[in-house]
């Protein structure tokens, strides 16, 4: 197996839904939700829609095994919503603060930049150790990613005058291995 052709085709499938022409915030197509293909959501977010968005996502493989040493690796892939807010700052300051006063605005141009509240991505994968065919055994993997908040300077001159605040929720899940 060539891993590096895999990657190029697991990345199209992976970024099909984040984002797509034209690629600019103001596009009508964008000014709902972006991730719009293969996403799961909450159990409790996903019943309250009475299972009109799914909650989990299941993954079948068919393995004709002709080899006794033959191994197999899983490996989940996907992609995390994450805020970018624009903050302008009430005052400028010098140095930045966790707790500087801002408010988010859709747009700042500052020194003939514009920058955009937005939703980016952050990419994660979560594998299980590769497992010989023959001896691999049901089994469940948990992960989880904490929430993040990170605040980002945007200055004029020497003083901050607006901030680029990326934040994430936590999300968790599992891999399971079944055998049929």
């Amino acid at each position: 197996m060539n891993r590096g052709l895999v990657d190029k085709v697991v990345n199209a499938v992976l970024y099909e839904g984040y984002i797509l022409y034209p690629y600019r915030a103001s596009s009508k197509k964008n000014q709902r939700e972006r991730f719009t293909f293969g996403r799961v959501y909450p159990k409790a977010y996903s019943d309250a829609q009475a299972g009109a968005e799914p909650s989990a996502m299941q993954t079948e493989c068919l393995v004709r095994n002709e080899s006794r040493d033959a191994l197999f690796e899983i490996s989940l892939r996907f992609l995390q919503p994450s805020a970018r807010d624009i903050g302008k700052l009430r005052e400028p300051v010098n140095q930045l603060a966790d707790d500087v006063s801002f408010e988010i605005v859709p747009e700042l141009k500052v020194n003939d930049q514009l920058h955009q509240t937005w939703q980016e991505a952050i990419e994660r994968e979560v594998s299980l150790p590769a497992s010989s065919l023959n001896e691999a055994s049901e089994r469940e993997e948990a992960f989880r990613f904490p929430a993040t908040r990170t605040l980002e300077s945007i200055r004029e001159r020497e003083k901050i005058v607006g901030v680029i605040l990326r934040r994430s929720e936590a999300i968790a899940g599992k891999i399971q291995l079944l055998r049929a």
